[in-house]
């Protein structure tokens, strides 16, 4: 199965891109969709090697209500999961602690689902993810799914 990319500026040449991106007022950064299915780390390193208009690429960063629903505002309908640009990369403290930003953006904001985060069936799930079938909620991921797709942001 296919999933879509979300994409903050991307570069057009490795993937298809679904229409042309979109500017949010709120901050100025540019969104896009393409169709590609990757686990987390692979998003990772393909949106910081993309570019668009001269701007770098890294995975979407979510930093305010306002910009977590203008993205869940531009998601097709359908059961899908985006990649964001998070991570937990200390582990020691509980699930909820030790989320950060790729980008080193103040982790300030979280739109946690309910029950989340919550490394389920007992995996450790630390990497983030756009639930855009459930409303825009968040929740941890397992890097090595290639269940879920990414975003970039420029």
């Amino acid at each position: 199965m296919k999933r879509i990319i979300l994409t903050l500026v991307l570069s057009f040449l490795s993937f298809g891109a679904n229409a042309a991106p979109v500017q949010w007022s709120g901050n100025g950064h540019y969104y896009d969709l393409v169709i590609v299915q990757l686990s987390w780390a692979e998003a990772d390193a393909e949106a910081k090697n993309l570019s668009w208009n001269g701007l770098g690429g890294h995975l979407a960063t979510i930093t305010s209500q306002e910009e977590n629903d203008f993205i869940y505002s531009i998601m097709p309908n359908g059961a899908y999961t985006y990649w964001l640009g998070g991570t937990q990369t200390d582990l020691s403290g509980g699930m909820d602690e030790g989320w950060e930003w790729t980008t080193g953006e103040a982790w300030d904001y979280t739109n946690w689902n309910a029950g989340e985060p919550n490394d389920d069936l007992g995996r450790s799930q630390d990497s983030l993810v756009f639930q855009a079938f459930n409303a825009g909620y968040w929740d941890d991921g397992d890097n090595a799914e290639n269940a879920s797709t990414f975003g970039i942001h420029y």
